[in-house]
């Protein structure tokens, strides 16, 4: 049975989207015992591509334990999309057993209409405090598993957006010296609550590749991409088909985003590139 078990779990991993697509038409109950005697990591690959729907059935049916650990290994825009859907109190026997900080990132995100920028953005963002040193900085630059394009971002105790800095300002930076003397407070934001058809038209994305999703108070909830933002107009191209106003913007757009995005692709990898090799060239430097 557990030779059966790992090889089930080989296969949901290596083929997610299919395993999603065949397991979608599974009765219910039978389906979230199956993911219960899985390893969360497994189950939370599929349920990435699982009908939001059957996702939220499956969670339900689950102790909450169980369901929880599924929910840590998703990402937050599939937790939210699929908890949504769950009734409250379900979903808050879930959160309750769920880390505290991730418990309560979550109910922010929960807060958001599932048509608004927070509902799109990634809330797995490499950020640096303002009053470290540049030093420490580096460090957790270099230990982080985050990955980020051109811009990093600065955050004050409060957690409220400062501004943002880059590798390559840091690189050339003393390394005792505050963070916050190589902020640039013009960062690219938006509230959480901007509806998504706005953020898809928004001339923002004429200069950013990425831009900051905050709350009223300026604290800093996640980021979301010029890919995200692309793929969202096209699910509401699809969805508003007899909207004249919103297909002729993104039919207008469309050119706009093809140039936008390979532009910015390679900007961002010359940019990650230079810096790495600036980084490389600082370090040689300082063991001489």
């Amino acid at each position: 049975m557990k030779a059966l078990n790992a090889l089930s779990e080989s296969f949901l991993e290596s083929h997610p989207v299919d395993a999603a697509l065949a397991l979608e038409d599974v009765e219910q109950k039978s389906l979230a015992r199956f993911f219960a005697g899985l390893a969360p990591e497994a189950a939370g690959k599929v349920f990435e591509h699982l009908d939001p729907e059957v996702g939220a059935s499956c969670l339900g049916l689950m102790t909450p334990r169980a369901a929880a650990s599924i929910v840590e290994k998703l990402s937050a825009h599939a937790c939210v999309v699929i908890l949504r859907l769950m009734p409250e109190r379900r979903r808050e026997r879930i959160l309750s057993t769920l880390d505290d900080s991730v418990a309560e990132q979550t109910r922010r995100m929960l807060r958001f209409s599932g048509e608004s920028a927070a509902a799109l953005m990634d809330t797995d963002v490499l950020t640096l405090q303002e009053d470290m040193r540049t030093d420490e900085a580096m460090r957790r630059i270099r230990r982080s598993r985050l990955q980020f394009e051109g811009e990093l971002y600065v955050l004050d105790r409060k957690h409220k957006l400062v501004g943002v800095t880059t590798l390559h300002v840091l690189i050339k930076a003393p390394p005792d010296r505050p963070v916050s003397e190589s902020v640039n407070p013009e960062c690219a934001r938006v509230l959480g609550d901007t509806p998504q058809r706005d953020l898809v038209l928004h001339p923002i994305w004429v200069e950013h590749n990425s831009v900051a999703v905050v709350d009223d108070d300026g604290v800093l909830l996640g980021v979301v991409d010029h890919r995200t933002v692309a793929k969202a107009g096209e699910r509401l191209r699809t969805e508003n088909r007899n909207d004249g106003g919103l297909d002729a913007a993104l039919a207008l757009g469309e050119l706009y985003w093809v140039g936008l995005t390979g532009m910015l692709d390679g900007l961002a990898g010359r940019s990650l590139s230079t810096s790495k090799k600036e980084e490389s060239e600082h370090g040689a430097s300082s063991k001489n």
